[in-house]
């Protein structure tokens, strides 16, 4: 799936990003003349972060891609956590909610327990008064206290009696639901402070990656968007440019499509941009809708052409994705697999997709050039400095 940039240009003014990939990797290797042989398919295992071999133990350019790596793993557990930590505070208020209404129904069973014991009470006074030449009122507490004696069976109606027996059993179950509803409250509470706490360790090892990758410039091909679209269609209309685009699209189609492709599979939409002005010299020529480059090679006399824009940016991404993401698989994707690249029938998409040979191998831009996507040696450095003008110019109008 390597392909070669075919329209070479200088790309002027100075890096603005810090690249110090060069000095950690040593001297840049010659141009490759054809993509290099396949490499093993990386495990799919999710390590936690703390089975991540240290940085520090491994060489310079094997350290950017373990970090990378871990970064982008940690991302997506904190958005699988964010999700479970929503659902949980969902389900939190439901639990609530539910063992307040218990509550409040053993209130008011409680009250017409009370009242209907004082009615059985009164009927009872007056019935001995009525029959006892003492004249004392007897307070009635229980409905066998009122069926034991002869003198007190007008006032214990069979009615009365059945009403007071039903509503003791119901106050009974309500009591257990409300032991169950607490319990079940507790035990979501108990989720949500489980969840808070693996969300604040993600948090610490992402920042921890971020702090690094940033030191040394590395620039990671998974992750949000720092410019939006109508950020990167502002800059392109800066340079004074006209772009080229199949089926009336607009850029700022175009740019809506990359930032929106992007954040489906969490690709930096934005940076997949600027490789796409690279590859196209500025969409000067994007009529077939393939805007990176994909199937252009040194012998190659044409490169793969997709049916829609939407098409051409998203097999873009759904590649990017595979090149740095070693977990990524095509049930995974957003979206299936982009048939115009990776095959006609959906199962020859996904199997193309999982097979990927350089599937993970380049997590972060720096390492972008020598036969991962182009041979360009410095493939990579023409990408990012477009990124740092486009950076710089959103810093000015934002």
């Amino acid at each position: 799936m390597t392909c070669r940039h075919r329209f070479a240009r200088a790309v002027l003014g100075p890096l603005v990003l810090a690249l110090a990939i060069t000095a950690l990797a040593g001297p840049r290797p010659a141009a490759a003349q054809s993509a290099p042989a396949p490499a093993p398919t990386p495990s799919t295992s999710t390590a936690s972060p703390s089975t991540t071999v240290p940085p520090a133990a491994l060489g310079a350019e094997a350290q950017l891609v373990s970090v990378a790596v871990e970064l982008s793993r940690t991302s997506d557990r904190l958005d699988l956590v964010a999700a479970q930590a929503a659902a949980v505070q969902v389900h939190l208020a439901s639990a609530q909610s539910a063992l307040a209404d218990v509550e409040q129904r053993v209130i008011t069973t409680q009250t017409e327990i009370n009242q209907l014991q004082a009615q059985l009470t009164a009927r009872a006074a007056v019935v001995y008064e009525q029959h006892s030449d003492q004249g004392a009122v007897l307070r009635v507490q229980h409905v066998l206290d009122v069926a034991a004696g002869v003198q007190y069976t007008n006032a214990a109606s069979g009615e009365d009696a059945r009403q007071l027996d039903q509503l003791n059993a119901a106050q009974a179950q309500l009591i257990e639901e409300r032991s169950q509803r607490d319990a079940e409250r507790q035990a979501i509470s108990d989720d949500e402070s489980r969840l808070q706490a693996t969300e604040a360790d993600l948090n610490a090892v992402r920042a921890r990656d971020q702090a690094f990758l940033a030191q040394v410039g590395g620039i990671p091909v998974m992750g949000d968007a720092r410019l939006t679209a109508a950020q990167l269609a502002a800059w392109f209309h800066s340079t004074g440019q006209v772009a080229h685009l199949a089926n009336g699209t607009t850029i700022e189609d175009l740019t809506q499509m990359y930032i929106q492709e992007g954040a489906t599979e969490h690709v930096a939409g934005d940076i997949a941009f600027a490789q796409a002005i690279l590859e196209t010299g500025s969409f000067g020529h994007a009529l077939d809708n393939n805007f990176s480059g994909i199937g252009a090679c040194d012998s190659c006399t044409s490169e793969i052409a997709f049916p829609t824009p939407r098409d051409g940016v998203r097999a873009q991404i759904q590649l990017l994705k595979s090149y740095a993401d070693p977990d990524s698989l095509a049930a995974t994707l957003a979206n299936p697999p982009e048939p115009a690249l990776f095959g006609g029938s959906p199962a020859t998409a996904v199997a193309a997709y999982n097979s990927f040979s350089l599937k993970g191998s380049t997590p972060i831009w720096n390492l972008m050039g020598n036969g991962k996507w182009a041979t360009d040696p410095d493939y990579a450095t023409k990408v990012l400095e477009l990124y740092a003008r486009m950076i710089a110019f959103g810093a000015q109008h934002h």
